[in-house]
């Protein structure tokens, strides 16, 4: 959804490298390195997930901004887990992890977390050039 928010801008084409959905486990060990043995003691949702999410998108992409997030959409699963987003997020080589808790229905928290990724981003993006 953030690379779909992005591309709704004319001209991002110029700067927005790629992306990935790596929605199951096996995609995030398969395109992002993360491995089998964090998702499995941490599982798919925690911060130790994120960052080694973000750290293989990183790697394999090389751009100067990295994003990856993890969450509990709903409305299945644990109900409070339900709404709980990890994201990882490098400028300028510096890596940033969040996490926070969303409420509202499956559309809602996707919507919320999308726009807090991109809030957060252009946070960082201005404190990188101060």
């Amino acid at each position: 959804m953030i690379a779909s928010h992005l591309v709704n801008v004319s001209g991002v084409s110029k700067h927005l490298k790629e992306s990935l959905v790596t929605y199951s486990d096996e995609a995030k060990i398969k395109y992002l390195g993360v491995s089998n043995k964090t998702l499995n003691k941490f599982g798919a949702v925690s911060q130790e997930v994120v960052i080694e999410m973000v750290a293989g998108l990183k790697e394999e992409t090389n751009a100067d901004i990295v994003v990856a997030t993890t969450g509990y959409a709903g409305p299945d699963g644990e109900e409070d887990k339900i709404g709980l987003v990890y994201f990882g997020i490098i400028v300028n080589n510096k890596l940033h992890v969040f996490h926070k808790q969303f409420r509202g229905n499956r559309n809602m928290i996707r919507t919320r977390a999308t726009l807090f990724t991109l809030f957060k981003v252009l946070s960082l993006i201005k404190q990188s050039v101060r």
